[in-house]
């Protein structure tokens, strides 16, 4: 429902985690994109105390993929 950055902070938020950074501009068009995310969530480690772990994550997305799908969906292209 928003923008690809707040779904990305949405769904660190769901897996424990907090959005650092996204590489995820705006692009209407039917070309493929690539998504780059950084996240961050806090673990405690005994005798260590607050830990932060870090992680990144970079997909690629192909917008005629779900085109792939939609018959089957019954929507048509």
């Amino acid at each position: 429902s928003g923008n690809a950055a707040s779904e990305a902070a949405r769904f660190a938020r769901a897996n424990g985690a907090e959005l650092v950074s996204c590489s995820c501009p705006d692009n209407p068009t039917w070309d493929m994109r690539t998504v780059e995310v950084k996240v961050i969530v806090y673990a405690h480690i005994p005798g260590l105390g607050k830990v932060a772990v870090r992680a990144s994550s970079r997909a690629t997305f192909d917008p005629l993929a779900l085109l792939d799908g939609a018959s089957e969906l019954g929507v048509a292209p």
